[in-house]
């Protein structure tokens, strides 16, 4: 583990040396992305780093962030609003500019020891996956890109990119796993897909997230999760870099050249 990361959470504390980081209820992945690179700008200005995760898209009592992953230390976590704190939404462009000179490797080595799930969280979404058709090994795992994220992929480009990948491996059948929030999109995939292919989805929510109740929200949080844990467990990862989840799919994944990209070549925080 790195220096600032040991177990531990302390209480809230007024200080004005202290960066801010708050989560919104934006995309789920664009909230992990947010507070990994968070955390990297904090250590380096050498400043302590407190996260308020209570507001978020599943609801305002639910921290998603200490719900998500293992808490790490050198973090404070806190429910309340930090007297003299510097919120880093008025470090943006200072954090950006800090970003971009990161090799991709460095942002996964952080990243890594970082985004480990957390035990009971990952107990639940393990029961998930019991019940579910899904194997228990399968070639390749897709996120298909949503459409509000931004420009649209073709699908055609996830079906050229799995073609590519099979003939490589010369493997005559392939198992696939595939995460999308577009029922339209799964369903093109499907149609276009080789023959040879299975695939296999937890499925797609027929509703719209933001309409639906707290309760029901945290099943289908707990849903996305087990889908983001179906295609870190991949052989093969195929996703767009330029999305969030693809991001976070890449930050994450065991062996970094087992995932590519169907849209930018190379990893990018923004």
């Amino acid at each position: 583990m790195t220096s600032w990361l040991k177990l531990n959470v302390t209480k809230p504390i007024e200080k004005k040396n202290t960066l801010l980081f708050e989560t919104t209820d934006l995309g789920f992945c664009s909230q992990f992305n947010q507070y990994l690179y968070a955390v990297l700008y904090a250590e380096n200005e050498g400043i302590p780093l407190t996260v308020n995760d209570t507001a978020n898209a599943v609801s305002i009592r639910f921290p998603i962030i200490r719900e998500t992953f293992v808490k790490a230390s050198g973090i404070t976590f806190t429910d309340s609003q930090i007297l003299f704190a510097t919120s880093l939404k008025k470090r943006i462009p200072q954090m950006k500019e800090f970003l971009k000179d990161i090799r991709p490797e460095s942002f996964r080595f952080i990243a890594r020891e970082l985004f480990q799930w957390n035990p009971s969280l990952l107990e639940k979404v393990e029961n998930i996956l019991s019940t579910s058709s899904v194997p228990s090994t399968y070639d390749i795992g897709v996120h298909i890109d949503s459409d509000s994220e931004m420009k649209a992929v073709p699908i055609n480009k996830y079906i050229d990119e799995i073609k590519s990948y099979q003939s490589k491996e010369k493997k005559n059948k392939l198992q696939i796993v595939v995460m999308t929030d577009s029922p339209q999109k799964l369903l093109e995939f499907k149609l276009k897909k080789d023959p040879s292919w299975t695939i296999y989805s937890l499925g797609v929510p027929p509703f719209d997230f933001n309409t639906i109740n707290s309760r029901t929200r945290i099943n289908a949080y707990l849903n996305f999760i087990a889908e983001l844990v179906l295609i870190q467990r991949a052989e093969h990862i195929v996703c767009s870099l330029l999305s969030n989840v693809g991001r976070f799919l890449y930050l994450t994944a065991e062996d970094s050249t087992s995932v590519a990209s169907v849209d930018i070549p190379k990893f990018h925080p923004f």
